[in-house]
Formats: C-alpha cells, structure tokens, sequence
C-alpha cells in the first residue's frame, strides 16, 4: 500500500502556494522519539536528523542520521533527500485546509493542534487506512508518524526536539 506521504505529495499541484516558513539550511535538526514494535516486544529508538550540506544547483540536500539506544549509538549515515521534497511539507501544512476539502481517495485530511515533546504545533493530520502522519513547519516536516512497517512491524515515531538555523 502506497505511503499516506506519498498520496498527498502525488495529490499536490502547482496551485498551492508556497511556505513563508523559513527554507532548509545546514545545522537545521530534528530528533524523534521512535517506537518500533514486532511480535509484542517494543523498542525504543532516537532517531537524529542534522543537515549537512544543500547544493542548491542540484536540489540535493545531505542529511547525517544517527541513530541510538539510549546513550549508546547504534547507527551513523549519511542520506540525500531532495529540498524540494522537503518544501513540500511546508507546504502541505500552509495548503492543509484546501487539501482536506479534496482529500485523496481513501484518506482524511485536517488541520489539528497537537502537542509531542518538542512542543505544541498546528500540523496538517493525514489518515489512510494503515497510517497517519502530521506535518509541522518543523526541520524534516514531519511531527508525529504512525504506521506499519512491511515486515508488519509498528512505527510510532514523534519528534522530540529540533534546532532551526
């Protein structure tokens, strides 16, 4: 089943107007509080997200990932995103009141205020069947994720903290 993300990216068109919020820039961050659950037994996970490097020519943005069990890392990566992909998500939430008038088929669309961790945020909430995702105007866009893994496993994935340059 496609990913709630990538029915609303695909349901997205060029009417929508672009975020006021500030674009993605080096030192931007975001750690999340990630709960991974299979066959009963749960695992807690930190997730940090940092921006490394934006080339603005290619619209490749360079992301360091580090993953870690309590004060033990477990995992460091280097990853490559797209920074239009990541204005995307700014503008689902400025747009969020439009798409939720003409949700894509089989999802819901709304704009709520919710609180996690990093603090209370307006989030446009998207609902499918096997996920739900809120977008933030926060580094990464995404404030709270739950969903099923392929392997069946479920992902609960809220953001705790993040720095904005």
């Amino acid at each position: 089943m496609k990913s709630a993300f990538i029915i609303l990216l695909t349901a997205f068109s060029a009417n929508f107007s672009a975020s006021a919020f500030a674009a993605p820039a080096v030192g931007d961050s975001s750690t999340y509080n990630v709960t991974i659950t299979k066959d009963g037994v749960a695992k807690n996970v930190s997730d940090t997200q940092e921006i490394t490097a934006i080339d603005q020519d290619t619209g490749v943005v360079t992301e360091k990932q580090t993953l870690a069990v309590g004060p033990t890392v477990i995992s460091t990566q280097s990853m490559t995103t797209s920074l239009d992909q990541l204005n995307q998500y700014d503008m689902i939430v400025d747009n969020c009141d439009a798409l939720s008038k003409a949700p894509p088929a089989g999802t819901t669309v709304a704009s709520e205020q919710i609180t996690v961790a990093a603090g209370t945020f307006m989030a446009c909430h998207l609902t499918t069947a096997t996920e739900e995702i809120y977008f933030a105007h926060v580094p990464n866009g995404i404030l709270k994720l739950n969903g099923k893994a392929d392997d069946g496993s479920l992902i609960a994935m809220e953001l705790a903290s993040f720095i904005k340059k």
